[in-house]
């Protein structure tokens, strides 16, 4: 009963944020691969593996989601060897950094756990005390943790650093910052634990922030651990609340977990990490174990295409907009002509054949919701000035020539072998001359239309060919 309780309150609506369930976890306490002894650092490589750092076990294991590990590392000041490592992140290259907290220095190292090293103790820039959070920028750079001198480095992985930050309160200033992500637009976004919030800072130190002491949604007590979404949430191992909270970067959370050892709780969750899948990865320090959690959100509303064939028409002609969606439950049409704008149309996608009889251009646009969010698509359509409208005899289609109507008429021909169509049509603009006369092969209102195209089946693609004094083309 008390499981059958955990997931449902996992599964509650997160105010619009998203929606995590517990879908599986892997790991125990021990010393073999696959178990863990005090798992604190976490990121997920370049293949969809996750690589984790052991401050009990001062190594680093490489698992697969199923709890397929292999093991590296051992307690000791060499390269390759660890003192409680913390954070962990993997370059663009596959390379490993891992912030050795208890030697003071980041190591750079091979999947198998050949390491060089750059650091040391000390304040100077490029020096740490207590490295404790890393991440990787989409440039390669290195964003550390550096906790006990209460400032954020960025490093080359050679070692050639810059900082910021300082010891306080204020913006830009912290108290023992744990964890560090990156997020889409290059902010490092920090967990400040000893001041119980996040802040998002640039390069240069410039930083806001959101979140205080306390239980609430929003509010954090010793935060560690930090990660970031696909779409910049912001997600944050809220240490001694035992749980993880979701957040956009006005700091509107949600949270999910609770204290224990059953899925989907905790006991002083430290690292957090986001694979491709945007699934939150937990190390469960306390526990031993490495938690799995995916998002059960409703997809977002997409219109996926709106197309419009052809792009080019002529006043008076139709232009065929389709378009796709997804996830909608209502769609409007914006824009265009008064009759595209009175169309009521399918949420799932759908044709119409819109008639255009001004030139100019217009811009038609689809726009759906799902009753929270909004997408929308447009699509440009030229419509070019025609030639001049005239009246042409209706009624004269008949033979090539007949007495009742000399000299008009409609003219077929299909062309097998070449699959053309040819027609031809001799008339006059609004009806044959009257009485006695004659007409006379040139006149000024006589009219040749001509047409050409290719066929396949049953359907023929015509270009429609008009002069002027029954002068054929």
């Amino acid at each position: 009963m008390k499981q059958m309780l955990i997931l449902a309150l996992l599964a509650w609506p997160l105010s619009g944020v998203a929606q995590y369930v517990y879908q599986g976890q892997f790991g125990s306490s021990g010393t073999v691969p696959g178990q863990f002894n005090a798992p604190r650092g976490i990121t997920v490589d370049n293949g969809g593996q996750i690589v984790i750092t052991e401050s009990g076990n001062h190594r680093v294991q490489i698992c697969t989601d199923t709890g397929t590990c292999i093991a590296w590392g051992s307690f000791g000041v060499e390269s390759g060897q660890f003192d409680r490592p913390r954070g962990v992140g993997v370059n663009s290259e596959g390379r490993i950094f891992v912030a050795d907290r208890g030697n003071d220095r980041i190591q750079n190292c091979s999947t198998t756990g050949i390491c060089t090293d750059f650091g040391g103790s000390g304040t100077a820039v490029g020096k740490f005390e207590s490295p404790r959070g890393l991440a990787i920028t989409s440039d390669d750079r290195i964003v550390i943790a550096d906790t006990d001198n209460n400032r954020i480095q960025i490093c080359t992985d050679q070692g050639s650093c810059s900082a910021f930050g300082s010891s306080g309160s204020g913006l830009g200033q912290f108290n023992s910052p744990a964890g560090v992500a990156v997020n889409n637009v290059g902010q490092i976004v920090i967990a400040d634990r000893g001041n119980d919030r996040v802040q998002i800072c640039s390069e240069n130190g410039s930083c806001s922030a959101f979140g205080s002491l306390g239980t609430s949604d929003g509010q954090f007590d010793s935060p560690a651990g930090i990660a970031v979404t696909s779409n910049d949430r912001i997600v944050v191992a809220d240490r001694f609340n035992n749980r993880i909270q979701v957040c956009d970067d006005s700091g509107n959370c949600t949270a999910f977990g609770g204290p224990g050892t059953g899925n989907g709780q905790f006991n002083l969750p430290w690292g957090v990490t986001v694979d491709s899948q945007d699934r939150i990865i937990v190390a469960d320090l306390g526990n031993d174990r490495i938690q799995l959690f995916v998002d059960s959100s409703p997809p977002p509303v997409s219109v996926d295409f709106l197309s419009a064939d052809p792009g080019t028409i002529e006043q008076g002609q139709s232009v065929l907009l389709s378009w796709a969606v997804s996830n909608a439950t209502t769609c409007d049409t914006l824009g265009g002509t008064a009759s595209w704008q009175a169309l009521a149309i399918d949420a799932d996608g759908g044709s119409a054949s819109v008639q255009i009889d001004e030139a100019g251009v217009y811009l038609f646009t689809v726009e759906c919701t799902d009753g929270q969010n909004t997408d929308s698509k447009g699509v440009t359509v030229t419509v070019e000035a025609g030639m001049p409208a005239f009246e042409i005899n209706a009624g004269l289609n008949d033979a090539w020539v007949t007495d009742q109507a000399p000299f008009q008429g409609l003219f077929f021909t299909v062309f097998e072998q070449l699959e053309l169509v040819f027609v031809s049509w001799f008339t006059f603009d609004s009806s044959p001359p009257g009485g006695p006369d004659t007409a006379v092969f040139g006149a000024f209102d006589q009219r040749w239309v001509t047409a050409l195209g290719g066929y396949t089946g049953n359907t023929v693609t015509l270009s429609v060919e008009l002069t002027s004094g029954g002068i054929f083309n």
